[in-house]
């Protein structure tokens, strides 16, 4: 619901920046905005050290068994509310967000297309975290995944400027 939410949003805001913007101008900030997305990851990755996910699993471990003594919840609801406020507050302003946005501001995609595309690829990308994060967590390191996640949108965006000069 959370990410539903945050769709819903971000598909708000770009349709708006539709009809602010000029047509021409939304490739070219797309472009940017997705060889930004990608520099960054690139960067991240190589300053990235090689027990970074390890550190973050044990911190998340940590919360787990907070959660898990009834510390910190006492009814189901309190987890459903925490998880909801959690992942929402996290989707709010990440590159998926802003790459969601600017889809919706492409007049080729309609908003039914948009969201069904976003919270598919939400729920499978959620899936795979939940259901095989751990196994693929052995077998890939974080490093390669920002690499590759980096080379992906520096791929998008110069797909994007090469829609802003064709």
């Amino acid at each position: 619901v959370a990410l539903a939410a945050v769709t819903l949003i971000s598909l708000g805001l770009g349709y708006g920046l539709r009809e602010l913007l000029p047509a021409s101008a939304v490739p070219w900030l797309a472009g940017v905005l997705f060889l930004g997305f990608g520099g960054k990851l690139l960067i991240d990755a190589q300053g990235m050290a090689a027990d970074e996910a390890d550190e973050e699993e044990k911190e998340a471990q940590e919360a787990v068994d907070e959660a898990e003594s009834g510390r910190r919840f006492n009814t189901a609801w309190a987890v459903i509310w925490e998880a909801f406020a959690l992942v929402f507050i996290a989707e709010l302003g990440d590159r998926t967000q802003f790459t969601t946005i600017f889809l919706a501001t492409a007049p080729a995609f309609t908003f039914t297309g948009l969201l069904a595309g976003t919270l598919a690829g939400h729920a499978l990308v959620t899936g795979l975290a939940v259901g095989a994060g751990k196994w693929i967590g052995t077998r890939i390191s974080e490093k390669l995944l920002y690499r590759l996640s980096g080379g992906l949108f520096i791929a998008f965006g110069l797909f994007s400027l090469g829609q802003a000069f064709g």
